[in-house]
Parts: C-alpha cells; sequence; structure tokens
C-alpha cells in the first residue's frame, strides 16, 4: 500500500520527463554506484594487505 502510493507521487518518468530534475537525479545515481565501487576497491585493497602483511 505504501509502496503504492509512493509511485503514483514519485513516478521514475515523470521524474525523468523533469528537465532539471534528471539531471540531478542521474547525479544521485552516478555518485552512489561510484561511491559503492570505490569502497569495493578500497576494501579489496585493504584485504590484501592483511593477508599479505
Amino acid at each position: 500500500m505504501i509502496l503504492q502510493l509512493s509511485q503514483s507521487e514519485f513516478s521514475p518518468v515523470s521524474v525523468l520527463q523533469n528537465a532539471w530534475a534528471a539531471p540531478i537525479v542521474q547525479l544521485i545515481s552516478l555518485l552512489l554506484l561510484g561511491g559503492s565501487f570505490i569502497a569495493t576497491l578500497i576494501t579489496l585493497i585493504d584485504y590484501r594487505k592483511r593477508r599479505s602483511a
């Protein structure tokens, strides 16, 4: 029920059709993807350092 409400209010299509909202949404998703990617890299490097030590 909560999902249906949020979907009708914040439909991805309406957000993408908004000229000013689309770049912001893309920026946020890019930042989230980049952040998780960097975090994974850091954890992998840290894990390797601990293994070799």
